[in-house]
């Protein structure tokens, strides 16, 4: 039942947007009965030692989903919350967003984290190639 609920909660969550993106989410890991995603198509690389990703945490015993946008910086190892939204599974519906950007926190102490940082770089190595006009995806 639980899966059923997330794949309905994930094509939701760009529903409160204006603009129609394509998102397509990679499931990474889970942890205490939450799942963790990354939309491959929001990777941002700001520089060397930051990266912008759009994470949601799946958590199916609460009916919720949480969908973050994320600054990761590796020379600081920390990790922020930009904006956040929350999808409740029983209304399919947005419940609460804040664009309130969170203060930042260390991923040092935190192996999922870490896990979703490494996909999100693996996946920029595999997938994203630099040309002389810039980024292009393969």
């Amino acid at each position: 039942m639980c899966l059923g609920i997330v794949a309905g909660l994930l094509g939701l969550a760009g529903q409160d947007c204006l603009a129609k993106v394509k998102v397509d989410r990679y499931f990474v890991d889970a942890q205490n009965n939450t799942g963790y995603y990354i939309d491959v198509n929001s990777i941002e690389v700001v520089s060397d030692h930051e990266i912008l990703v759009d994470m949601y945490l799946v958590k199916c015993r609460e009916r919720y989903m949480y969908a973050y946008r994320t600054r990761f910086n590796t020379e600081e190892l920390s990790y922020q919350y930009l904006n956040t939204r929350i999808y409740n599974y029983e209304t399919k519906k947005l419940s609460a967003k804040s664009q309130k950007p969170l203060p930042a926190l260390t991923y040092k102490k935190s192996q999922i984290l870490q896990e979703v940082l490494a996909f999100t770089q693996q996946w920029k190595a595999t997938h994203i190639k630099k040309t002389q006009y810039g980024e292009i995806w393969e």
